[in-house]
């Protein structure tokens, strides 16, 4: 699931220098956002806003949707809405990955059934 520390860890590895993941300082410039904010997500607990998910997800090349419907789940913890959240979440992931195969299907195997097809 896209949770705040998720994303950050993964913005950090994905600019890392020499195989290091980047410094905090670092994931605040490409986020556009004070390093004091990547701080509290690491130690009060703070969840990403809904803007800074949506450059995490351009940054990491991810479907918005899923990224903010992830900070959504992560927000409603300890909340009668949590549940529900989380059942959004894993149908959006579900769906991502049926679109994802059948993109998938039409690019790869598709043109080749139809390349063995024989000509009558």
């Amino acid at each position: 699931m896209f949770t705040t520390l998720e994303l950050a860890k993964m913005i950090k590895e994905a600019n890392c220098n020499n195989g290091e993941p980047c410094s905090d300082y670092r994931l605040a410039q490409l986020l556009d956002i004070p390093k004091q904010t990547v701080s509290s997500w690491k130690t009060s607990g703070c969840i990403m806003k809904d803007e800074t998910g949506l450059k995490a997800a351009k940054l990491l090349g991810l479907g918005p949707e899923l990224v903010l419907a992830g900070l959504q789940v992560e927000r409603a913890k300890d909340t009668p809405a949590y549940k529900s959240w989380k059942k959004i979440y894993k149908a959006m992931e579900q769906s991502s990955k049926g679109v994802a195969a059948a993109a998938l299907l039409a690019v790869f195997v598709i043109p080749v059934a139809i390349c063995n097809t024989p000509i009558v």
